[in-house]
C-alpha cells in the first residue's frame, strides 16, 4: 500500500485528520538523519520526537542544560543546513522544520 493510501485509510478509518506521524530517526533517509545530527550538533540539543507530515520532517529537541540562547555561529551552522525551514523556540524545546 503506497504511503498516500496508508494515511488516507487513517484518515478515513479514524475519523480524524492526522497532520504528521512521529517517526523513529532509524526510518529517515541516510540524508536526512546527517541533516538532524547536524542540526543538533549545532544547537547542542538532542532529539526527541521526529514527525513526518505533509510539509516535511519536525524535530523537537530538548537541551542538555536549561537554555535555549544560541550563538550567530550556532545560527549559521543551523542556516548551513539546506533543509532547515523555520526553527522555534517552545518556552523550553526547540522545533526545527527541515
Amino acid at each position: 500500500m503506497s504511503r498516500l493510501a496508508e494515511e488516507l485509510n487513517g484518515i478515513l478509518g479514524e475519523g480524524e485528520l492526522s497532520e504528521a506521524s512521529e517517526v523513529d530517526i532509524g526510518e529517515l533517509s541516510l540524508r536526512k538523519q546527517k541533516e538532524l545530527k547536524a542540526i543538533g550538533k549545532a544547537l547542542g540539543l538532542h532529539p526527541d520526537m521526529i514527525f513526518d507530515g505533509i510539509h516535511g520532517y519536525v524535530v523537537n529537541m530538548s537541551p542538555s542544560h536549561g537554555s535555549n540562547r544560541f550563538s550567530r555561529a550556532q545560527l549559521a551552522a543551523v542556516l548551513a543546513v539546506k533543509s532547515v525551514r523555520w526553527l522555534e523556540d517552545n518556552g523550553g524545546d526547540v522545533s526545527v522544520g527541515f
